[in-house]
């Protein structure tokens, strides 16, 4: 699909990126800090399910599907990496594999797997293939909770009023298997990016489906591989890890982001790892599900964010209602390496159809990249500033059970992108260049013929609608409005919870414009 905009996470121990490492920034096994501050760097997450939906035991309703067998560990689950996702010159600095599992309850004192098998073919030059077991350089266990630890962090729920369970996932570098395949490549005549378009394949994962996890449906497998890569093609930006697992259930909390350095008008990037989120599942009598944003200037201000993968919605249940957003519904939005000059993105899982088999749930994990201008035609604008240092999200989570993992950030100057690609004076003709990504689409897994997701096919591609853009003058006339009617700017909403044309009503019950830009969209409160 297309357009742009943001998701989060948050339940049990108290969570926030910044407190790991110094200034919030992972640090690796060597000692390192995971940020890249001068270059022309960018970043790109992989990821893939490996649990899947095949008894149907503990879904309950179509529209909330849930996951209830590990995949096979012989075949594990393929993710295909594509000249859309990085650019033909891309030459990577750093990777990591990171893969979270369930532990058996009956093992919950035991070790948990610290090794899986990572397998790579070249999509142009099959005869290119390297293989290599990845283990982590220790053995963890659920002694006890552990958090903050960059390699291996595990969370001890026992106890849980259906039963024993634990979660753990192990983040391990593999640069040198990624630097390898580029050598590979390029001896055959390949560019370093070229090299790396392929099949990506993780097995040899030890997962459990207990009772204890479907009664909950709590169910949750699956790997990921954020890495770091330089480009002729790629503006200079400044990139920054975090890392934090924990569970977070029918709970509202703030998150402050920092150690970076803003630039004006930024563009500012996300890439967030959550699992176990599931579509299609809220109820009124919990908190609404949602991410809020808010600027080192105006920390209360928080705006809430979403797009066509993570969409807003509105309850109204027993005479309770509230705005929720999508956020933790096994659905991705992902940003190619082009897009970042349109902000075009694909969806990978259909959210208007959960069960849709042309573009399938990634079960119980979101690998979001989510973007968002600064500039003057932004709702940001002059909410973030230059040598802004920090920003909070505030995370909110209905009836969903979230883990959450990992968080890249990225920095750098707009260029007028919005410029470039949409008329102000007539925005919806903005990204009428996007070429379609069906044609470059990912191939099928072909290494591994059990595993049927292939890795973002089917992008639901239509033109991007990219209206009512906020600009300065429009602020002004939203503060004359002073004593406004009901179902007017900032009156009250009407019964039905709706406003006049071109109005939403928020969770305050006030009319606000829905702000939409260059792809964006964002619920001003």
């Amino acid at each position: 699909m297309k357009k742009l905009l943001v998701i989060f996470i948050v339940f049990l121990p108290f969570f926030m990126f910044a407190v790991i490492g110094q200034n919030g920034i992972s640090i690796a096994p060597d000692g390192t800090l995971l940020k890249w501050e001068e270059g022309n760097w960018d970043f790109f997450i992989m990821h893939k399910t490996l649990v899947a939906r095949i008894t149907g035991e503990a879904t309950t309703s179509e529209s909330n599907p849930q996951a209830d067998t590990c995949i096979d560990q012989d075949f594990g689950s393929t993710y295909t990496l594509t000249s859309k996702h990085i650019p033909e010159d891309a030459e990577i600095d750093r990777a990591f594999l990171v893969w979270l599992s369930t532990q058996d309850p009956a093992n919950l004192n035991g070790l948990t797997d610290n090794s899986v098998t990572l397998n790579f073919k070249n999509a142009s030059h099959p005869e290119i293939t390297l293989s290599r077991v990845i283990s982590a350089s220790f053995q963890g266990n659920f002694a006890a909770t552990t958090t903050g630890n960059f390699e291996y962090e595990a969370l001890n729920m026992q106890g849980s009023q259906t039963g024993d369970m634990g979660v753990y996932t192990y983040r391990v570098e593999v640069s040198d298997f990624m630097k390898e395949i580029i050598a590979m490549g390029e001896a055959a005549g390949m560019k370093p990016g070229e090299a790396l378009y392929g099949n990506y394949n993780v097995r040899n994962m030890e997962c459990s489906n207990h009772q204890n996890y479907l009664t909950t449906s709590g169910l949750v497998g699956g790997w990921f591989m954020p890495f770091v890569y330089t480009s002729a093609h790629i503006n200079p930006k400044k990139i920054y890890f975090y890392n934090g697992l924990a569970a977070y259930h029918n709970q509202t909390n703030t998150i402050n982001v920092s150690g970076f350095e803003l630039p004006a008008e930024a563009i500012i990037k996300l890439g967030l790892v959550v699992f176990e989120g599931d579509p299609g599942l809220a109820t009124t009598t919990y908190e609404p599900e949602g991410l809020y944003i808010s600027s080192q200037s105006n920390p209360d201000n928080f705006i809430s964010l979403y797009n066509d993968c993570n969409p807003s919605h509105y309850m109204n249940e027993d005479s309770n209602h509230f705005y929720y957003t999508e956020i933790f519904n096994s659905i991705s939005s992902v940003y190619g390496w082009d897009d970042n000059y349109n902000y075009y993105y694909w969806c990978v899982g259909n959210p208007s159809n959960p069960t849709d088999p042309t573009n399938p749930l990634e079960y119980a994990i979101d690998a979001d990249i989510l973007m968002f201008d600064t500039g003057p035609a932004s709702p940001f604008y002059g909410e973030f500033n230059k040598g802004d240092s920090m920003f909070n999200l505030k995370i909110s989570v209905n009836q969903d059970q979230i883990y959450t993992n990992f968080l890249a950030v990225s920095v750098d100057t707009a260029k007028n992108w919005s410029d470039a690609d949409t008329d102000p004076e007539n925005p919806d003709t903005g990204d009428t260049s996007d070429s379609d990504p069906a044609d470059t689409a990912d191939s099928s897994d072909s290494s591994d013929t059990a595993d049927t997701d292939s890795a973002d096919t089917d992008d639901q591609s239509d033109t991007v609608d990219s209206s009512d853009s906020d600009d300065q003058s429009s602020k002004k006339e939203d503060s004359e409005n002073t004593n406004p009617e009901q179902g007017e700017l900032h009156g009250e909403c009407y019964s039905d919870r709706t406003c006049n044309a071109g109005l939403v009503c928020n969770s305050h019950n006030i009319c606000k414009k829905e702000i939409k830009f260059s792809g964006c969209s964002a619920l001003l409160f």
